[in-house]
């Protein structure tokens, strides 16, 4: 019974050292990916940032334009737009 015994715990043992060897590559694994996510993250907000001053720069042609048109109109009416609110 005791070689038995001792049979099982060795092969335990060596299942171990298996679990182990798994566990450290899955740990490697999750690094790896927190690494890739945190460079995802700085692409996403440098992208975002871009995308935000390109989209102000056409707000404000877009305001200047209206205000042109606006005093234009104005100038062509003669009347204070506002004060007919």
């Amino acid at each position: 019974m005791m070689p038995t015994l001792n049979s099982r715990v060795a092969k335990l043992e060596g299942s171990m050292g298996d679990v182990r060897e798994t566990l450290e590559e899955v740990e490697g694994c999750i690094i790896e990916l927190k690494s890739r996510q945190d460079q995802l993250k700085g692409q996403v907000v440098k992208a975002l940032g871009v995308n935000v001053d390109v989209m102000q720069w056409v707000l404000n042609i877009v305001v200047c334009k209206l205000t042109k048109k606006n005093d234009a109109l104005k100038a062509s009416h003669g009347v204070d737009l506002e004060e007919t609110d």
